[in-house]
């Protein structure tokens, strides 16, 4: 048998947690198929390799981005076995899952196991905690269990799941049917949120920048201008890849939630999400 990793990670926690299941079925691997940065999802062609694909995603604001969708499309299951992987930032774990499953299934993969992860939120600061560090040790220890459990049902004509966490239907009508997402880049985030939180440039610092264009080259929808370095709000996911990417510390994330999340956020922050998964 053999596996292959596909993701969309920017922070590079979807593809630890993938890469931890993938390693836990102690199969052979196909090289992993990264789509996070632009030119790696235009030049995909759909094409996988090996028996069992494991496809991570991670969620935003109970979804995932869109701008992978025209990637998974692309894909051809010929009832392959697959596994999907959704990875939350120990908020809600939402459809992200479901979705993802659902279009699995559409795509023609038999999907054997399905999963919801924690990593840490992109919006996690000092005040808000959320998943600070993680996957940690222990996660990826229980990702690498995932896989096992999956290797051992492999070895006798496994049998589909029926369901995960989420609505599935909802994925047939936005991204199938005839009602369009709300954005082409970025799905579902209200607003008011979008508004709250977002990077801006440390004017302290300014002057400091070196050219060396970091944060275009790590972010996953080109929303920074190769040029001036201006931030593109209205394309940028808030994934953050930008501010840990620069050398100089130069970017800065501002998290300021209105005040109907800051209650939410200060207690997830107090609690540790542990995985949930399907098989």
């Amino acid at each position: 048998m053999k596996v292959q990793c596909l993701y969309f990670s920017p922070t590079g926690n979807t593809r630890k947690i993938v890469e931890a299941v993938s390693k836990g079925t102690g199969y052979s691997h196909a090289k992993a198929i990264d789509l996070t940065l632009p030119r790696q999802r235009e030049s995909f062609t759909g094409s996988t390799a090996g028996d069992l694909l494991i496809v991570g995603v991670p969620v935003y604001s109970s979804t995932f981005p869109s701008i992978v969708l025209p990637s998974l499309k692309k894909l051809i299951g010929k009832s392959r076995y697959a596994v999907p992987v959704a990875v939350c930032g120990n908020c809600k774990f939402g459809n992200c899952l479901s979705e993802i499953t659902a279009i699995l299934w559409k795509r023609g993969f038999t999907v054997v196991a399905a999963g919801n992860f924690i990593g840490q939120q992109a919006f996690a600061t000092e005040e808000y905690p959320l998943g600070w560090g993680r996957p940690d040790e222990a996660d990826l220890k229980k990702a690498e269990d995932f896989g096992k459990r999956i290797a051992e049902k492999m070895r006798d004509n496994p049998e589909e799941i029926i369901s995960t966490i989420g609505d599935p239907l909802s994925v047939y009508i936005q991204l199938y049917g005839g009602a369009k997402p709300e954005a082409e880049g970025l799905k579902a985030m209200p607003n008011r949120y979008r508004s709250m939180i977002f990077v801006e440039a440390n004017a302290k610092k300014k002057d400091e920048c070196m050219g060396c264009k970091r944060c275009v080259e790590v972010c996953p929808f080109g929303a920074i201008d190769p040029e001036s370095l201006e931030i593109d709000d209205t394309s940028c996911l808030r994934c953050f890849a930008c501010v840990d990417a620069c050398p100089k510390g130069l970017l800065v994330k501002h998290m300021a939630p209105v005040l109907d999340a800051h209650g939410f956020f200060k207690k997830q922050s107090s609690l540790r999400g542990e995985p949930f998964v399907f098989i």
